[in-house]
């Protein structure tokens, strides 16, 4: 409970809020997008757990910029965007006032080389303390994008950051797709330990699916199977420490927007072997 803002029980007593739920304000001109929204997000190509966002938490607000549609560059199409929000701690969490709100800034982006059914894509998420005394506007756009090697020890000042890649590959004509994502939970101290210990605080889903369909076309059906672990990484019995995806020692809500988790809803620590549907 003191690690990550994920109450088992929301309270004792019943309540209600009001929110705007999946809103949006949308403006879309030259190829590009931009608005603000309260909309759930997610990211990857997972069915059942997407590792940086699934829509499991309650939508945040955020402003966003990026393309409007996918973008033709000529090997093929490019999709990207940016979005900096504001994430919030459930009352069930702690009595300090000066760490109740986090900056979220997020980057996906996604490309489909022409003719070949595969999509290539990575996503980003950052996480910031608000302090009492806020953030400058320069701050909140450009500063998740400097100074990410530090490590601030003060948990008022705490930042913390995901970073997953994905694909997805479709053969229409074979009614299959096949998908994976690979994500981590924080940033490699040099290339050594990149290359030496690239499962560290790492957390992975792999996918498939296929659709038959009866010679007639009169009915098909469809098989899929997926796979998530967010189990401990072995590099802790290297002396590493342990690191439990979505927690971290300066954010210490977790990766969490009003108690519940932004990302994998099968939770920290979990691992959902393969799920057949």
């Amino acid at each position: 409970p003191e690690r990550i803002d994920l109450p088992k029980r929301l309270g004792s007593d019943a309540f209600w809020w009001i929110h705007p739920g999946q809103s949006f304000v949308r403006v879309d001109a030259f190829g590009a997008a931009a608005g603000v929204s309260t909309e759930n997000l997610r990211w990857g190509p997972s069915r059942r757990n997407p590792l940086l966002m699934s829509g499991a938490a309650p939508g945040f607000p955020h402003a966003f910029l990026g393309t409007s549609d996918a973008v033709n560059v000529g090997i093929g199409r490019l999709e990207l965007e940016a979005l900096w929000g504001r994430l919030s701690e459930s009352q069930y969490f702690d009595t300090l006032s000066t760490n109740d709100s986090r900056l979220f800034a997020g980057l996906v982006g996604a490309f489909s080389p022409r003719s070949t059914g595969l999509t290539i894509g990575f996503a980003r998420a950052y996480l910031r303390t608000i302090p009492p005394d806020g953030l400058s506007l320069a701050d909140q756009i450009f500063g998740p994008y400097t100074g990410i090697r530090d490590n601030p020890r003060d948990v008022s000042q705490g930042d913390n950051q995901l970073l997953s890649v994905f694909f997805r590959w479709v053969l229409p004509e074979s009614g299959f797709e096949v998908y994976g994502e690979y994500a981590r939970e924080d940033h490699w101290a040099d290339t050594r330990d990149f290359i030496k210990e690239l499962d560290h605080s790492r957390a992975f889903t792999v996918g498939l699916e296929k659709i038959f369909t009866r010679a007639d076309s009169s009915h098909s059906f469809r098989v899929s199977a997926e796979a998530t672990n967010l189990n401990m990484s072995q590099t802790w019995q290297s002396g590493r420490g342990d690191v439990t995806f979505y927690t971290h020692s300066q954010i210490r809500q977790g990766y969490t927007h009003r108690g519940q988790l932004l990302g994998a809803p099968i939770g920290p620590g979990s691992d959902a072997p393969v799920d057949v549907g």
